[in-house]
């Protein structure tokens, strides 16, 4: 028993130990696809003040180059630079935030952060994937964890749930499987390939869906799905008369995307939480907008009354993503809704 016990203490020794030596020489823990634009923001840092942070939504959806210019006519001067990652989740988002707080030069900055539901979906075949990984930090694990037991998301189930934000945090924090990556990041600086992405650097981070698609057989079907007028149409009208559905009330953590506001305020950040426009109404805790609104900055764009012009059928993509049209509409009007709100 005793030499059970003492086997099982220098296991946890050695592995405790093993994770803090890695921390120690490990100066960027995303994956490489996370890491990419990040890098990117890191490469063009003092030539821009406008950050925007969110998924494929955002990364279609808005347009740096017209955001500055529409920005511009208003009387405001901007220069943004679209981080957005497709596939990326919010609490994701907040994890890219926390990178760019520490890699960042001190300034002064505008965060566009996309908001959207944060419940927790984290038991899917690929749940231990680098890039899901990289995303737990330890930082998050209490929201995380929080948000997936507060849910009344039925799918997927509570305590499965749990158990792959746990051991996706655990993995994370003691560092398993990160040795290849270190390697190469302590190699990077004698790379003289460190950063040479000329199609990100033109765009300024902004992808447009049509070119992006044909590469991923989900997105081409769900293109076809939502090719037919009639379907986008008969969706715009049951959100213009709806625009959630009940079983999708509640779950948006007000609290903490308001602390977390405050903490990146104190950084050098103004966050501005941006609701993208979609057809659909997947939003979990959508009807929670309003009260997050009257606690901190928040631009709800996702209203099809309100904003009909934006809501043209040929501006989307699919029924979550919008057409590099419908990008450019957005973006014009985002510009506009910010100008209002800095008066």
């Amino acid at each position: 028993m005793l030499r059970s016990v003492v086997h099982v203490t220098l296991f946890l020794s050695s592995l405790l130990g093993t994770a803090w030596l890695l921390h120690c020489v490990d100066a960027r823990p995303g994956d490489s696809y996370g890491d990419r634009k990040i890098r990117f923001a890191e490469a063009v840092a003092g030539e821009f003040d406008t950050m925007i942070v969110g998924s494929s939504r955002a990364e279609f959806g808005l347009v740096p180059e017209v955001l500055d210019a529409r920005l511009a006519e208003t009387g405001l001067e901007s220069r943004s630079v679209n981080l957005a990652l497709s596939g990326y989740r919010p609490f994701e988002f907040h994890y890219i935030a926390d990178e760019l707080r520490e890699r960042l030069p001190r300034g002064r900055y505008r965060l566009l952060m996309e908001l959207h539901s944060h419940s927790q979906s984290g038991v899917d075949k690929n749940y231990m994937s680098p890039r899901r990984i990289a995303t737990h930090a330890p930082s998050l694990f209490a929201a995380r964890m929080a948000q997936a037991l507060s849910t009344t998301i039925g799918a997927p189930p509570r305590l499965e749930n749990v158990y792959a934000i746990a051991s996706q945090t655990a993995v994370n924090a003691l560092q398993i499987g990160a040795g290849p990556r270190i390697l190469r990041d302590l190699a990077r600086p004698f790379d003289p390939s460190t950063f040479a992405d000329e199609a990100m650097l033109a765009l300024r981070g902004w992808r447009d869906v049509a070119e992006v698609a044909p590469g991923f057989p989900h997105m081409m079907r769900a293109h076809d799905i939502w090719r037919p007028e009639a379907k986008r149409q008969h969706a715009l009208d049951q959100k213009r008369e709806k625009l959630m559905l009940d079983k999708d009330a509640g779950g948006l953590p007000v609290a903490y995307l308001v602390e977390r506001a405050r903490e990146l305020e104190e950084a050098g950040f103004e966050l501005i939480y941006v609701v993208m426009p979609t057809l659909t109404r997947a939003f979990h805790g959508r009807d929670q907008v309003a009260e997050l609104a009257e606690q901190v900055r928040v631009i709800d764009l996702d209203q099809p009354v309100k904003f009909p012009a934006l809501f043209a059928i040929d501006h989307f993509f699919d029924g979550a993503h919008l057409s590099a049209a419908g990008a450019r509409a957005c973006s014009a009007v985002l510009a506009e809704q910010l100008a209002k709100l800095r008066s």
